[in-house]
């Protein structure tokens, strides 16, 4: 094979800072759609909840904040980013972790001490609370509120049915010293959502059981833990914002329901949360409009590094989609009986008696066992997940508080990002075929109906040697 150039040519501008095909590695190249200019980025955890122009909910301040820097605004205005880097650097918790992406980007992650508190506003802290635990239904005209021809729903009088109030807090099965586990979803015959968890209020945080095709749905701990109380809820169902509001240059403002509003007058309130039916879609049927729960399961427990699955016995499930039942645990070795639950690592939660196909949503309360000691101030995270923790801060006496740090992730390019093109397998082109999605993706992008029909077939020949057997 003859080259044109030679090989350390090659070799040199492969790894080159301001070659075309810069940060390649020598991979298959694929031009990208959009070929803008990425923009640096900080985004922290915690925002608050904001009801014209005043908080919901407490909002931490950090050093960050207190010395006049905003993650949103005016961070990019006459290099502004290169002091709030540093005074994020210097009030860390712990080193930054440094992350390479696949499109060549590189997020930097930091963990600050919150300093200050700014307290809600009780007017907006209770709109919020009203919005978020109330589900009503629409009653009156059920037209869709939109249309191809024309808007019918300006002109319809419409009404609320309350439906039911959500929970916000752990039910009082749980526990009072117990909190919510982190824990990792997993089946073995399709994907599962890994939010779904209790109280995430979305229609598509569940575990869904006919997907699942009888297997069961396993729950990994991360570690051993001591387990008090499992709970259970159904699939939330789906929900939209009401009223709808909308601007009209003849008419000006229009709400939903409403139709002698003055169209001179903003809408700005209140909001309430609605169910979704199939009328606010126009006649397109949503996946999941039907109620979906588990009324009656089976719960087993494996410990860390074991093989054999343990019954905890058969549990009542739900009785609707909203309500989460929650169930005390307890150990039979008698020498347990002090301090209650289970020590575990894995659960296994098996669907015996399911309403509308079946749907999940877990909680597992309970406290880490063995409790987790300091950190020595010297000694690096082992692991993303411990670097980037930004649950509670333990002190240096072991004693575990429950003050949550405020996570802070800059996004910004590196010298390996490539504006115009990306590599094979990276998925940044738009494109779903099995080339740019890689090798690792092509597995799993077969077609379903193939698929059944092949499993169908395996089973058939199955049938027929078992009858030859037999015979």
């Amino acid at each position: 094979m003859l080259l044109d150039k030679p090989m350390a040519d090659i070799l040199r501008e492969r790894h080159n800072a301001e070659a075309k095909r810069r940060g390649l590695q020598g991979r298959t190249a694929r031009r990208k759609y959009d070929m803008c200019t990425p923009v640096t980025t900080c985004v922290r955890s915690g925002e608050p909840h904001v009801f014209d122009r005043r908080y919901a909910s407490p909002y931490m301040l950090t050093q960050f904040e207190l010395e006049g820097h905003d993650v949103s605004r005016s961070l990019d205005r006459d290099g502004r980013w290169d002091c709030a880097l540093q005074a994020l650097a210097e009030n860390a918790l712990s080193p930054p972790l440094v992350r390479a992406t696949v499109d060549g980007m590189q997020e930097t992650t930091l963990c600050l001490m919150p300093l200050a508190m700014v307290l809600p506003d009780a007017d907006a802290q209770s709109r919020w609370h009203e919005e978020m635990t109330n589900l009503y239904r629409v009653t009156g005209s059920m037209r869709p509120f939109r249309s191809r021809k024309k808007s019918t729903w300006r002109g319809s009088v419409r009404g609320l049915q309350h439906v039911t109030k959500l929970q916000l807090q752990p039910p009082e099965a749980a526990g009072h010293n117990s909190r919510l586990l982190p824990m990792r979803l997993h089946c073995a015959k399709c994907k599962v959502c890994q939010t779904a968890v209790v109280r995430q209020n979305s229609s598509h945080s569940a575990f869904s059981v006919a997907e699942a095709a009888g297997k069961p749905l396993d729950i990994d701990l991360g570690a051993s833990s001591l387990v008090t109380a499992f709970s259970t809820q159904g699939r939330h169902p789906p929900t939209r914002r009401f009223p709808h509001v909308a601007h009209d240059p003849q008419v000006g403002h229009v709400v939903e329901g409403q139709p002698e509003w003055d169209g001179r007058v903003k809408y700005k309130g209140p909001y309430f949360t609605v169910l979704l039916t199939e009328a606010d879609r126009a006649g397109v049927n949503h996946p999941h409009l039907q109620p979906q729960w588990v009324a009656r399961y089976e719960l087993l427990w494996r410990a860390e590094g074991g093989r054999e699955w343990h019954s905890l016995g058969t549990f009542r499930g739900n009785d609707d989609a909203t309500s989460e039942i929650a169930h005390a645990l307890s150990r039979t070795d008698a020498a347990s009986k002090e301090l209650g639950g289970v020590v575990c690592r894995h659960l296994r939660v098996v669907p015996l008696e399911c309403k509308g196909g079946g749907a999940l949503r877990v909680g597992v309360y309970g406290l880490a066992h063995p409790p987790r000691a300091a950190r020595p101030a010297g000694k690096q995270p082992r692991t993303q997940r411990a670097a980037t923790d930004g649950g509670s801060y333990t002190s240096c006496d072991g004693s575990e508080t429950e003050t949550h740090l405020v996570r802070y992730t800059i996004t910004s390019p590196s010298q390996a990002h490539n504006p115009r093109f990306c590599k094979d397998g990276s998925g940044l082109k738009g494109c779903r075929c099995p080339y740019c999605l890689g090798t690792d993706m092509r597995r799993h992008r077969g077609s379903s109906a193939r698929l059944r029909r092949r499993l169908a077939a395996v089973h058939e020949a199955e049938l027929l040697w078992s009858a030859q057997d037999h015979q």
